[in-house]
């Protein structure tokens, strides 16, 4: 075989040599679509390490023999009867035109010894990874007698059909055969044009390993710095996980595969970028962001409809710098949060914290939600310090924390609404279990049912001029039911029911909870008021009396 013969052959061992010496250079990375597609990653001399970021098939191999650029090239051993070669797909638009092209080395005995054909093809693929239009090809045959021991550029041109999202690049050959030494085809410098994204910052290892090999990445060095661009995209085909063990920042990160990507190691991540905001970007998938994370500039968290980011380690928000999240996916903390002075953090939708911390003067905030439903912020730890605050816009709050903490919180005005025209406020309720759920909702509303009823005005005139919480009729936070939260109640009277002035009035409520019939109109004036007190104050009596 090849490898074979020329370790062999002293003269053309030496021959071979001066080749490699006379053409090694540093490589050429053009603009392209493709990565590595000068195939010099890795920096193995081994024949059996494949290159980066392409798939190979049958005997096809990496060697130093030849090389257009750099040290290293494809070796097609067309003197064997195999198809082979290499392939790599990436992101296509449809009616857009493509050009590939590759550099191809011909030996000796090429054109007169075999029957093989070299191809380069453009094969259109759908978002299933189905063929779909009609390949384009260039085929070199023996007929064509290229030219020898020269390093000659061959192209093919196509159009994306209108079903094809990617394309698949193959270099290679088949029909191999022959005899006598001198029959292969090396292939360098790969370089598709084309309406996208350079693949200079993806990860192109199908498996895990090191962020901070260079190897690992399509131009062969790893993203660290501001305004740095990190990709994740089609490589893995099962879970992976991209360990650090030393701190790396990045302006942006972007994920799209079905298959979960891991950040993790003992080292950190910095989000910050040169200009306009950082980002992460999560187009399909669920990935996992388990590095601690510092937030150095403003941030945009873009999860897409059906797609969800996991932050697993403690995410930290500089001072003065804001998180904002875009997109329909879930984004899920499973660590501590801490929002740093001046900064602030938006929540989109429903999702988890396991720790909130909010500092000094920073600010946290649920995107207001426009459906019927609401979206349900669950934060296992809540620490509120004076000065910051929690805008729950017209949304839903679970926490671990006690019903008098909650109030303690709505009272301060650290949790609050930042929606409340209307009659609107939020409402809270003991869950049990050591949790208590908050909720925007109407005023007077204790049941927490999005409506103002007798069921509401039963629980006030359960707990008159007692101690109680929002669930037990007190309405203002302030700890006790009186007649400022009866107000409150009339006011928003069987808002989120229907007619207030129907069958249900406030009037004939009164009369159902053994309270007499008192004419009130809507809004609840002071005399009505005054009346309405009187009448709870005379069944107090009476109940006690009894």
């Amino acid at each position: 075989m090849k490898c074979q013969y020329v370790r062999k052959c002293a003269p053309v061992c030496g021959v071979v040599g001066l080749m490699v010496l006379g053409t090694a250079s540093s490589p050429a990375h053009a603009v392209s679509l493709l990565a590595n597609g000068s195939f010099e990653f890795p920096g193995s001399t081994s024949e059996d390490a494949q290159a980066t970021g392409w798939s190979f098939t049958g005997t096809t191999k990496r060697e130093t023999f030849f090389a257009h650029s750099g040290t290293h090239s494809i070796w097609f051993r067309t003197f064997e009867p195999f198809p082979s070669g290499v392939f790599q797909t990436v992101p296509a638009t449809p009616g857009a035109a493509y050009n590939l092209t590759a550099q191809e080395y011909f030996e000796d005995n090429w054109a007169t010894s075999t029957s093989a054909q070299i191809r380069l093809d453009l094969i259109w693929l759908d978002s299933s990874n189905n063929p779909v239009g009609s390949p384009n090809s260039t085929v070199i045959t023996g007929v064509s007698n290229p030219a020898h021991n020269v390093w000659l550029p061959y192209s093919v041109n196509g159009v994306a059909p209108a079903l094809a999202t990617q394309v698949k690049v193959y270099l290679g050959w088949t029909d191999g055969g022959g005899s006598g030494p001198n029959l292969s085809v090396f292939a360098d410098d790969a370089v598709l044009d084309g309406p996208g994204v350079p693949r200079t910052q993806e990860w192109v290892v199908n498996g895990s390993g090191d962020w901070n090999l260079g190897d690992n990445w399509g131009n062969g060095e790893a993203p660290n710095g501001p305004g740095a661009e990190a990709d994740f995209f089609g490589a893995i085909t099962s879970p992976h996980t991209v360990f650090s063990d030393a701190a790396v920042t990045a302006g942006t990160l972007k994920f799209n595969n079905n298959n979960t990507y891991v950040i993790a190691g003992a080292g950190s991540l910095t989000l910050q970028n040169d200009t306009g905001n950082a980002q992460v970007i999560v187009q399909a998938g669920t990935h996992k962001i388990n590095l601690p994370t510092f937030v150095a500039s403003n941030t945009t968290l873009n999860v897409s409809s059906g797609a969800t980011l996991v932050i697993a380690d403690p995410f930290t928000i500089n001072s003065g710098k804001t998180v904002t999240p875009t997109g329909g996916g879930s984004i899920i903390y499973q660590s501590i949060v801490t929002v740093q002075t001046g900064g602030a953090l938006a929540f989109g939708n429903a999702t988890h914290a396991a720790a909130l911390n909010l500092q000094g003067t920073s600010n946290a905030s649920m995107t207001p939600h426009a459906g019927s439903t609401q979206n349900l912020l669950q934060v296992d730890s809540l620490s509120i310090n004076p000065g910051s605050k929690l805008d729950l816009t017209n949304n839903a709050l679970l926490t671990n924390a006690s019903a008098s903490t909650m109030r303690g919180y709505l009272q301060s005005g650290k949790i609050f609404t930042s929606l409340a025209a209307g009659g609107h406020a939020i409402g809270y309720a003991d869950q049990g279990a050591g949790q208590v759920k908050a909720r925007y909702t109407y005023g007077g509303d204790a049941s927490l049912d999005g409506q103002v009823d007798v069921t509401d005005l039963g629980s006030l005139a359960t707990n008159w001029q007692t101690s109680a919480v929002w669930s037990g009729g007190d309405f203002n936070y302030d700890g006790f039911v009186d007649v400022s939260d009866l107000g409150i109640l009339a006011t928003n009277w069987q808002l989120g029911v229907g007619n207030p002035l129907g069958p249900g009035s406030f009037e004939s409520a009164m009369a159902s909870v053994g309270l007499g019939s008192v004419s009130v109109p809507e809004p609840l004036s002071a005399s009505a008021t005054l009346i309405a007190l009187s009448t709870l104050s005379l069944a107090a009596r009476r109940r006690r009396r009894n």
